[in-house]
């Protein structure tokens, strides 16, 4: 159940590896690893569809065709990101290795995002998605307005994450719990009827979320 994220989590630390070769040109080993780590594990996503749903780590995870769809769904996104972006980055001299490592850290930060029964897994993802992005947006190191623009993503982004936490800590104080499971069956029995404290923490965790994924009505700053 675990071989997607063990093929990129090991395809990551290939790639660093990959960064440092000598000898040939540097773009070209971590350009290929990425596209093969990503490759290799949409193809193991894909391999696991129709397997019984399997729950992890004492209930932080799951594994199902939910998830193994999503998961496929980024490597296919990643793909065409790193292929989209290899023309640009030569002809902005921007050709760094660090560029296709932090596109494999994102999307593991959203492979975690789409399996979590937990929401401390769900926020930890959440950041691990989130940090990589700030960077690339300020990829353009020699561009004042790229560095504007991604001090901005920063500034707003870690606003919205404690917006959210806050909301994630009034729902663990309504219901007692921080697993997805727990907290559905505590709205399906009717408990958050009238629960200042749940409805206040759902919408400040919902309202966290949209601004940081630049969702409407929370995309104009984007």
């Amino acid at each position: 159940a675990l071989m997607p994220y063990l093929y990129l989590c090991g395809g990551i630390l290939v790639a660093m590896m990959g960064s440092m070769l000598r000898g040939t040109a540097s773009k070209w080993p971590v350009f290929v690893i990425t596209l093969a780590t990503l490759a290799v594990m949409g193809a193991s996503s894909v391999a696991q569809f129709g397997s019984p749903s399997q729950v992890l780590f004492n209930g932080m995870m799951v594994v199902d065709d939910f998830s193994l769809f999503f998961n496929a769904f980024f490597a296919a996104a990643g793909v065409l990101s790193v292929l989209a972006s290899f023309r640009y980055l030569d002809k902005e001299r921007l050709q760094l290795p660090e560029f296709y490592l932090l596109a494999l850290f994102a999307v593991c930060g959203m492979m975690m995002l789409v399996c979590s029964l937990d929401l401390i897994v769900f926020f930890i993802a959440l950041e691990l998605m989130s940090l990589p992005v700030y960077v690339l947006v300020g990829f353009r190191r020699a561009d004042r307005r790229s560095n504007e623009a991604a001090m901005k993503y920063f500034i707003l982004g870690s606003a919205a994450s404690a917006v959210m936490l806050y909301g994630t800590a009034l729902l663990y104080g309504a219901t007692q719990s921080i697993n997805l499971r727990e907290i559905l069956a505590f709205v399906q029995a009717g408990k958050s009827a009238g629960n200042a404290v749940f409805m206040l923490g759902l919408w400040l965790m919902a309202v966290g979320l949209l601004f940081k994924i630049a969702a409407a009505p929370f995309h104009m700053w984007m």
